[in-house]
């Protein structure tokens, strides 16, 4: 149950995101954009790999709880918040694909963030599915 409400708020959050960043407008503010995208990839980096760590998984007994991985899963939805405030809020770019940070930067950076929350989101069904049928 934890992990299913925590799969769907991730994939709540990472839709908003997502449809933020599609709308076109007639400026380039790519730069602005890249800030809070790699922001958010750098917090995804640093809390996903905690959900997935060994030490993580022991100091919960195996178990997923608010004490130990539900802590992390409350940082990383607090990031994707944050980034969908700070997108709403920023002017939406027509892009470049030539000037730094180009649309393509910007996509692949997006692109990893969500790779990651998928990867996580994956790993904590089916450790919920282990653990309700008792593998």
């Amino acid at each position: 149950m934890f992990a299913l409400r925590t799969f769907s708020a991730l994939a709540t959050a990472a839709v908003v995101v997502a449809n933020i960043l599609r709308m076109q407008q007639d400026n380039n503010t790519n730069p602005y954009i890249n800030h809070i995208v790699s922001t958010l990839d750098g917090v995804v980096h640093v809390v996903m790999p905690n959900i997935r760590s060994p030490t993580m998984l022991l100091q919960a007994n195996q178990t997923d709880d608010d004490s130990t991985i539900g802590a992390q899963i409350n940082y990383l939805i607090t990031a994707f918040n944050t980034a969908r405030s700070a997108l709403a809020a920023t002017p939406v770019s027509n892009g470049s694909t030539v000037i730094f940070p180009t649309n393509d930067h910007i996509s692949i950076v997006f692109a990893d963030v969500m790779s990651y929350a998928l990867n996580v989101s994956s790993f904590m069904r089916k450790k919920c599915m282990n653990d309700c049928i008792g593998f």
